[in-house]
This record gives structure tokens, sequence and C-alpha cells, in this order.
């Protein structure tokens, strides 16, 4: 045992969940390399959650960051 303290580990289909709470309409799901990606009419990626959030906030947002 642990002690009191204990790892929590964050399921892929946790991760898919938040994203598809999110990004209402996206559809994400993790390669097999490894990769994440997304599709609503077109598909964008990044390697990370973290990336594909951004790159998913920037296609609701676009232009926001410049």
């Amino acid at each position: 045992m642990m002690g009191g303290a204990r790892a929590r580990a964050v399921t892929d289909e946790q991760i898919r969940a938040e994203i598809r709470r999110d990004y209402p309409g996206w559809n994400p799901w993790q390669s097999d390399a490894g990769r994440w990606w997304a599709r609503t009419g077109r598909t964008v990626d990044g390697d990370t959650p973290d990336e594909l959030r951004a790159v998913l906030a920037e296609q609701e947002n676009p232009g926001a960051d410049g």
C-alpha cells in the first residue's frame, strides 16, 4: 500500500470525454502512434491532449492570439 497518498490516473477515455465536453461537436481520439486527433467536418491534431486543446481553441476562436 502507498499509505494515504495515491496517484490519480486519468484514462484516455476521461481525456476524450473532457475534450468532447469542452469542445462540443468534435470527436477526439488518440492514434496508435500516440498523437491526439479530433474531427468535425475537418480534422486537427496535436502531440498531446493539451496541444490538441490549443488547436481546438484556435478553431473556435480564429485570430484570437494575435
